[in-house]
């Protein structure tokens, strides 16, 4: 195998090159639009006539005309000045337009040496007359500075206008004072007596001070929108308040179970047809077959084990808890057998009581009370003396209410009566799947031992004996169960501005929302922001309900469903996490420009969607903080980060890093891997949302609660361009159109998916504001041209991949004195770079192979870490 000396042009002679290029690219498009100027018409084949390049913008006559007669942005030349009565840069409002203003002139930029025209003097840059002093009419404002005032300020009644000068104020500009309660201009007058915009629509959607889907008017004007009370938007109608629930719009019924507004459920558990009305409100119809009218209520013929009782029988168990027809105890329709082994007339009746077959249980309670018989899908509440059916689920999510917790226990404090009149098929678990964002997953099952882990998926008999398993019921509270209940509990409010309430159907009882201080939507007592996944060292002891609520999620960031285990044992919950290269089903951003809400391979800024995570280092199972949900799971250690793990890749498995010589790794990276596709080296890399996206409060001191709190400082630059965290301003979404959608179908596995947009906080969030602050990379781990590190140490979000997998870009292929710029989020170094090196060896085929010599110094390596700099 020879040796040769491999020449490629140096970095200057390339940058020579690429620039002649666009010269000669540019000429000739030159060329190209001379010969064309003047040759076409209206009818042309023009490439430049694109009606596209218009396509967003809005009706002319909705755009202010310049003096040209075309529209244009006010404040610019030629054009409508400013609300305020400024222009850009340079130009002077005159006659309500924005004209060139000629340096040295009053009101304009001064001359070179701080100069002016006579009578006029240089100050703060403007040309002003010889008398003038800040702050006084017609010379520039007041610095708020050097004065109490937080802006800018003037003299008497006068104002700063945009120009910079101090001007007598009017009506018809905003923030002064109105006219007898008026204002010029199309200006409102607000409360406190100054002239401001009229508030939209949008504005008092915005604020929340129109109703959920109420109607709204725009005013006329100077004057304000108004919301029409009573009035809805299409397909909602107005209710008044029944029982407790505040007056408000509401979906109309629908027969469509995808429908907001779907009767199609209730109509079930009615034994109803479902009847689609043309031009009305779909309602519930007649009674099913094999059912019979009781006093208005629809009352089907009850099968017990493949048939049905007769008329002196009811329907209970045999000694293998199979269901049969038994011979009643009590001759008496009206008679039920007491505590005490005796026939006993039961008061009132079961006629026409929705959710009951008409007819009492043959057995009374423990205290002696007769009940109704319940129908499928219906148990008897316990909370009120007459013990009426509950529906077991209301919103049919899966999730039953959780009333039902003690109704089918058995022992001493068993009542066999209302527990077999609990007909709600409960799901019911013995494990959770947890399914990270590469679609690799472990399980952890609730054994008597405690919760474990596996990562094969199936149990350890030494860590959990598989016959003592704890199962785990998904119950959810009354008010995550009944429609209408959320959209008037203080603890779920409105999600967003201008968002909406959260329904039942997408609630249960382990979702949480990053909303308000208070918020609790997942109903358990705890705030959501507060509320800690259990991590105690031994969960031996943990009942049912910590076991399961040691899984709630946030809905922002994850999904869960049900699923049943095909072996025939109880059924696995499976939460997964939500990827961030899901595009608009993921709900956070970066940068307000992400308008397309997905991953370039080319595209730096979107590299945050695709980078790795490890754990944050702030865990500490130990510590009792929120922010941390998932982490327990993702090592054995109980705090700090986990070791380090291969980037992942479709086809690579580099858990064994690769020789460089041999093979670069590209192509690497979450959204690189392709949809359904799992990472080659099958690792499971854990649930990591929480170290690159936080629920926090914005707070100037930590209050020492469990919740995560935000410094207003670490939304501000903190000297390398970037800021520590950026709030996102989240809702949940509102359609207005046909083809928008407010949430997902869960299926018959889970609850619905409320669909969650979230946009950038422009500038730093308020003290007290909740939400989701999205963490950015901060940079750690650079060698330097000595070899040495920079001491910086993995701080949470983005990996830096240059400090994590030093093979990516080996030296002295790439030079490592180029750090990779800030806004990759740790993308490695050379992406996208060409191979370079000086020598190489030619393999029998005649292609160059890996660097085989490095020119250095006798006593090491090259100064700069690379073959050329």
């Amino acid at each position: 195998m020879n040796s040769h000396l491999i020449s490629h042009p140096s970095h200057r002679t390339r940058g020579f090159i690429a620039a002649t290029r666009y010269l000669w690219l540019a000429a000739a498009v030159f060329v190209l639009l001379s010969a064309g100027c003047g040759n076409s018409s209206p009818g042309d084949d023009d490439p430049f006539d694109d009606p596209m390049l218009d396509a967003g913008a809005p009706p002319v006559e909705e755009q202010p005309l310049c003096l040209s007669g075309f529209v244009g942005a006010p404040g610019t030349l030629g054009c409508e000045c400013a609300d305020d009565g400024s222009c850009e840069g340079s130009l002077r409002c005159e006659d309500g337009y924005c004209h060139d203003c000629p340096a040295g002139d009053e009101g304009c930029d001064c001359f070179i040496g701080d100069t002016c025209n006579q009578g006029q003097m240089c100050m703060s840059g403007t040309c002003v007359p010889d008398d003038c002093s800040e702050g006084a009419l017609d010379c520039p404002c007041r610095d708020a500075s050097g004065a109490d005032a937080a802006e800018p300020s003037c003299d008497g009644d006068a104002f700063c206008a945009g120009s910079g000068l101090c001007e007598l104020c009017s009506d018809d500009i905003i923030g002064c004072a109105c006219t007898e309660g008026t204002c010029s201009g199309g200006l409102a007058c607000g409360s406190d007596g100054l002239c401001r915009e009229p508030y939209t629509c949008e504005d008092l959607n915005a604020e929340s001070l129109c109703g959920w889907h109420e109607g709204c008017e725009e005013g006329a004007p100077g004057v304000d929108a108004a919301c029409l009370y009573g009035e809805c938007w299409e397909d909602y109608h107005w209710e008044e308040p029944v029982d407790g629930l505040e007056p408000g719009c509401v979906p109309d019924p629908s027969c469509d179970p995808d429908a907001h507004g779907s009767i199609a459920h209730q109509c079930e558990i009615e034994y109803r047809t479902c009847v689609d009305v043309v031009d009305g409100d779909d309602v519930c119809g007649d009674c099913l077959p094999n059912t019979r009218l009781v006093d208005g209520v629809c009352v089907p013929e009850i099968e017990c084990g493949g048939v049905l009782c007769g008329g002196g029988e009811y329907c209970g168990e045999d000694g293998a808890g199979e269901p049969v027809c038994l011979e009643k105890p009590c001759a008496g329709d009206d008679e039920a057998l007491n505590s005490i082994g005796q026939c006993a007339t039961c008061q009132g009746s079961c006629d026409g009581q929705a959710g009951t077959s008409g007819r009492f249980w043959p057995f009374m309670t423990r205290d002696d009370t007769c009940v109704c018989e319940t129908l499928p899908g219906f148990f008897l509440d316990t909370s009120g003396e007459d013990r009426r059916p509950q529906v077991c689920d209301a919103d049919n999510d899966t999730w039953v209410r959780e009333e039902i917790r003690n109704l089918n226990i058995t022992g001493p404090s068993a009542d066999p009566a209302l527990a077999q009149n609990m007909r709600c098929e409960v799901r019911t678990v013995d494990r959770v799947v947890l399914v990270d964002e590469y679609g690799v997953s472990v399980t952890v099952h609730s054994c008597a031992e405690g919760l474990v882990k596996s990562e094969s998926g199936e149990v350890d008999p030494a860590l959990c004996d598989p016959d003592t398993k704890k199962p785990l019921r998904l119950l959810e509270s009354e008010r995550n169960d009944v429609p209408g209940r959320p959209a008037v509990d203080p603890q779920t409010p409105r999600y967003g501005a201008d968002g909406r309430a959260l329904r039942a159907q997408e609630l249960n009882g382990l979702t949480k929302a990053c909303v308000s201080s208070d918020g609790d939507f997942n109903d358990n007592g705890v705030e959501d922001i507060d509320e800690v996944q259990d991590m105690r060292p031994d969960t031996s002891t943990m009942n049912e309900e910590r076991r399961l609520e040691s899984f709630a999620y946030f809905l922002e960031m994850y999904t869960a469903r049900y699923q049943d285990n095909l072996s025939g044992s109880l059924g696995s919950l499976i939460i997964e996490e939500r990827s961030r290269c899901a595009g608009n089903q993921f709900p956070f951003l970066y940068d307000e420009g992400d308008a397309l809400r997905s991953y370039a391979a080319d595209e730096a800024s979107s590299y945050w969607r695709s980078c790795s995570r490890n754990r944050d280092p702030a865990f500490d199972a130990d510590s009792g903080r929120a922010g941390f949900d998932f982490a327990q799971w993702m090592c054995d250690e109980r705090s700090e980060s986990c070791a380090p793990l291969p980037p992942a890749h479709a086809s690579i498995d580099a858990s064994t890093p690769p020789d460089p010589d041999e093979l670069l790794v590209r192509d690497h990276g979450l959204c690189e891997l392709g949809e359904g596709q799992t990472p080659a080296d099958g690792i499971w890399r854990g649930m990591s949302h929480h170290t690159q996206f936080q629920c926090v409060v914005v707070a100037e001191n930590d209050p020492g609660l469990p919740r995560q709190t935000a410094q207003p400082t670490e939304f501000e630059n903190r000297g390398d361009g970037q800021s520590n965290l950026i709030m996102n301003d989240c809702r949940a979404v509102v359609c207005t159109g046909a083809d928008c959608s407010e949430s997902r179908d869960g299926g018959s596995g889970g609850s619905d998916d409320p669909v969650v947009r979230c946009s950038p906080h422009s500038g730093v969030p308020d003290v007290g504001t909740v939400g989701w602050a999205a963490v950015n990379y901060d940079p750690y781990g650079h060698i330097g041209i000595n070899g040495q590190g920079d001491g910086k140490a993995y701080a949470g979000s983005c990996v830096n991949e240059d400090a994590e997998w030093d093979f990516l870009c080996p030296v002295p292929e790439f030079g490592r004195l180029t750090e990779a710029p800030l806004d990759a989020f740790g993308r490695f170094r050379c992406h996208g770079w060409d191979s370079f090196f000086l020598w190489a060896n030619f393999s029998e085929s005649g292609e160059p192979e890996r660097a085989a010599l490095v020119w250095a110094p006798a006593g090491g390596e090259a100064s700069n870490g690379s073959v050329w700099r």
